[in-house]
């Protein structure tokens, strides 16, 4: 009978999901924005993927640690979302590559 708002283990994992969400958001508007600077767009595209990785693999897990022992299963999708992240990731690198990357472009 309680909001599932008011239990603080659901609640700060959710509101670090969200944020990363916003902040991944911002980043993907200033790479579409950027993009054909020159200089500019690599360094905030870069930003942007290394960041919505980051942001999606933390989400999906969390939601999977939400759904406890069912969130592993077929039966909840929870686990299409934790597979989507992994594979978002493994497209164009990693954020472990991206922010090497970017620290090869800091002067």
């Amino acid at each position: 009978g309680k909001f599932i708002g008011s239990f603080q283990a659901l609640k700060h994992p959710t509101v670090d999901a969200f944020i990363d969400y916003q902040k991944s958001r911002s980043l993907l508007y200033a790479a579409a924005f950027s993009f054909a600077k020159q200089g500019e767009g690599e360094v905030t595209t870069r930003m942007a993927k290394a960041q919505a990785t980051t942001a999606a693999s933390f989400a999906a897990d969390r939601s999977i640690q939400f759904h406890g022992g069912f969130g592993f299963t077929y039966d909840c999708d929870a686990q299409l979302y934790r597979r989507r992240a992994i594979w978002g990731a493994s497209q164009f690198g990693d954020a472990h590559f991206h922010k090497q990357k970017l620290a090869d472009l800091i002067p």
